[in-house]
């Protein structure tokens, strides 16, 4: 079984629980891939040195490298972490790859590959969750012109953030592919009629991750208790 995790953001002193129940249930099952979607430490803010020094965001990292000794974890980089590649020893036994890896027939990316196409802004809000500002063909279309977060119910940003998924879809799926991504923080799972994938895992903060075994593809969600 493989299971992929996406969008920690992991920040000196910060914890979150949702996190650290995920951690423990890939302690308890031990899938065989452990598949990190990028995006891991919050290195657009912090260099990974002062993370790696936190001793909160240290004791985490430790957890995920003995988890690492039982199992194969992979790392694919995201725009916010692009350059772990350079901490790879202080990482090891995880494994840090890119900008894509692909395994029993699925490719797994962080997901940021496609944002010339999708053309999407991200703007962060408080409690470390992202929303995307503008969409600026979607939201023109049904809004006639680009606004703030807070101008808009959060239905209508569901429903444009629906919109954009179809279109996502589109565009990464035209080549035959299946993939798993994050990037979003939007979890969802499509299977096409020709059995390929195209999964988010959303965000690990959230709790949320994906499963794949024997080809298909299963969004699972621990959240907080």
């Amino acid at each position: 079984m493989i299971l992929a995790t996406s969008d920690r953001h992991r920040k000196p002193g910060e914890i979150h629980k949702p996190y650290s129940r995920v951690l423990g249930y890939i302690e308890q099952v031990k899938p065989e891939y452990w598949i990190q979607l990028g995006d891991i430490d919050e290195m657009a803010w912090f260099d990974f040195p002062t993370i790696y020094d936190d001793p909160v965001a240290r004791e985490e990292i430790e957890r995920e490298k003995r988890i690492a000794t039982v199992m194969k974890v992979i790392r694919v980089p995201g725009n916010h972490d692009e350059g772990i590649g350079d901490f790879w020893k202080l990482l090891y036994p995880i494994r840090v790859v890119g900008p894509t890896y692909s395994l029993e027939g699925v490719e797994f990316s962080h997901g940021h590959q496609f944002d010339p196409v999708t053309n999407h802004i991200w703007t962060p809000l408080t409690r470390n969750r992202f929303i995307k500002r503008r969409l600026p063909q979607l939201y023109l279309k049904l809004y006639g012109t680009p606004g703030y977060v807070g101008c808009i119910s959060r239905d209508r940003w569901r429903m444009l953030v629906e919109l954009y998924n179809e279109h996502y879809e589109r565009l990464v799926l035209g080549d035959g592919i299946s993939r798993c991504f994050g990037h979003t923080h939007f979890p969802f799972v499509t299977t096409w009629t020709d059995n390929r994938i195209l999964a988010n895992a959303g965000s690990a903060n959230d709790g949320t991750w994906l499963e794949i075994t024997k080809g298909k593809c299963e969004l699972h969600s621990i959240g907080e208790k």
